[in-house]
């Protein structure tokens, strides 16, 4: 168990390591005093925008996790689940991947209720919504504004595109859910029994969202929608504080680009993978790299104030709460004893 805590911590101090070495060897290619001046200039007004909108996008990514949590009989108010996502991002920024904080995630959801197929089955719903909008619309921009004039690109977007279409399928699709489930009616040779069983169990919770009507579907899929013009006004709002001008439609498949790079497992955060891509691409459209640099480091600073502040609700969680509960309980016990 010792080891296994140890090779965690490691892996956790290589991955920081990795991106910040790669964000160095990328400092070293660019002029550092070109980059603090491009901070330096920065426009005050439109990043507490910024900050403004980005909790904007918070609350409203929280409501749509109630929103798909409850239709597996889980209770969660709005304020609980930002919350989480808050807490969420602080692990984001202490766990290599994206994935990795979203096991967090599903940890706080499912403690409560004891539904961790349910809540496992909500949150691969959620995701599969919300990344597929954010691709979706990140490939037809790609494939409209495609500066690298190469079809391997093309092709690349294309591939994607069919495979989510393929994904969609065996979850929304009855016909090709059931042929899946005669496939996979049997467990895999090698796999434990109750491995096997657990996502027998995640399969069946998926279920629930075959059969969600479409005045449902159509409306988590809108907040899915909002949320994605909201992160791409977010960017503008950023690229504007920084005077930097970054065509819309650059943005859309540039916010799709940053998604992928966050499930990477190589770095934390995606830092220095997301900016290494930003100083490549950035410059095709007129952005010079210490600018391009700027601009991810910015998007890197929100991270880490979202987890920041998830860190001290985690805090206030685990180290404070559990102390004030015994005073909680004493306390009527200790108020007869002294009239007494």
């Amino acid at each position: 168990m010792h080891f296994l805590v140890r090779k965690g911590k490691i892996s956790i101090l290589l991955k920081w390591l990795i991106g910040l070495c790669l964000v160095w060897y990328l400092l070293t290619k660019i002029d550092i005093a070109k980059v603090e001046r491009a901070f330096a200039r920065a426009d005050l007004t439109w990043l507490l925008t910024g900050c403004i909108l980005l909790i904007l996008i918070r609350i409203h990514m929280a409501w749509q996790l109630k929103m798909v949590v409850q239709h597996q009989d889980v209770d969660l108010t709005t304020a609980r689940a930002f919350a989480i996502n808050l807490i969420t991002g602080f692990y984001g920024l202490i766990l290599p991947g994206d994935m990795s904080a979203g096991i967090m995630r599903w940890r706080k959801l499912s403690k409560p209720s004891g539904k961790g197929a349910e809540v496992l089955a909500a949150l691969v719903f959620l995701r599969l919504i919300n990344s597929t909008v954010i691709l979706l619309f990140g490939i037809i921009a790609l494939l409209i504004d495609n500066p690298f004039d190469n079809a391997v690109v093309s092709f690349t977007a294309i591939a994607f595109l069919a495979g989510m279409i393929v994904i969609y399928s065996s979850i929304f699709s009855e016909r090709v859910a059931v042929r899946i489930e005669r496939y996979f009616r049997d467990p895999f040779p090698g796999m434990a029994p109750f491995i096997w069983e657990k996502l027998r169990r995640v399969w069946s919770a998926l279920a629930q969202y075959r059969v969600l009507s479409k005045s449902n579907l159509v409306k988590i899929t809108s907040v899915s929608l909002l949320n994605l013009f909201l992160s791409i006004a977010l960017f503008l709002i950023l690229a504007k504080s920084l005077h930097l001008t970054i065509p819309i439609i650059a943005l859309v498949w540039i916010r799709a680009m940053v998604l992928i790079i966050q499930l990477i497992p190589v770095s934390i955060a995606g830092l220095g993978i997301r900016e290494g891509a930003l100083v490549f691409i950035l410059p095709i459209y007129g952005i010079s790299p210490p600018d391009a640099m700027a601009f991810s480091l910015l998007l890197f600073g929100l991270i880490i104030v979202i987890g920041l502040v998830g860190g001290i609700l985690e805090a206030n969680e685990v180290l404070i709460e559990p102390l004030r509960r015994p005073l909680a309980e004493n306390g009527p016990e200790e108020k007869m004893n002294r009239k007494r």
